[in-house]
């Protein structure tokens, strides 16, 4: 993969990331200016995220934190970041995490692509990005490392939209993943113009 290139996090931005390393290319998948990097749970600062709903999302999975390790994925409550739940999806892994499963989405979401993904499994999904996020969430398992990730939406989605998630494990009693807490925040995309365009 290229450098990454953020606009919405300002952590840490490492060729050798271990996620990045481990994916596929994101333009044979049909995403864009994809950049994404990992991080651990003790290292994240509030200072790297600049929008709301993640802001949100990461106070709430910071205070549930076991220790050194990752959260409980019992101690979900959507209504500890219920001004966030709009932008908001969780998925539930399948035992090899080798496909996922929409227990909520949220809201703002479903009326932005017109449909409810709740229940659905990412390997339901038409589009080539499943191919890309996947092994993303998968790799996010493995590693039990947080994520935050932009890509340019698909030209089927919008033209003019980047999309900002930040990818948040949460595990169950035997110690694996058992919940994904993810915002997804849609923002608008820097246009740029050709060199003899006017205004």
């Amino acid at each position: 993969m290229n450098p990454p290139v953020f606009r919405y996090f300002g952590g840490p931005n490492n060729a050798n990331d271990p996620l990045r390393i481990n994916l596929p290319d994101p333009t044979a998948c049909g995403l864009m200016n994809m950049a994404c990097a990992s991080f651990a749970i003790d290292e994240c600062v509030e200072e790297w995220f600049q929008l709301t709903t993640h802001l949100t999302l990461l106070n709430f999975w910071l205070k549930c934190r076991r220790n050194d390790d990752l959260p409980a994925a019992s101690e979900i409550d959507p209504f500890a970041f219920r001004d966030a739940i709009g932008e908001t999806f969780i998925l539930e892994p399948n035992d090899d995490c080798s496909d996922f499963r929409y227990r909520l989405y949220g809201t703002k979401l479903a009326a932005a692509i017109h449909t409810d993904l709740t229940g659905k499994l990412i390997s339901d999904l038409p589009d080539r990005a499943s191919e890309f996020f996947l092994p993303y969430y998968r790799t996010v398992c493995l590693l039990r490392r947080a994520s935050f990730s932009e890509n340019d939406a698909v030209p089927e989605f919008s033209s003019v939209t980047r999309l900002c998630r930040l990818v948040l494990p949460m595990a169950g009693e035997n110690g694996a993943i058992e919940r994904i807490l993810i915002g997804m925040v849609p923002k608008a995309r820097e246009i740029q113009l050709d060199d003899d365009s006017t205004s």
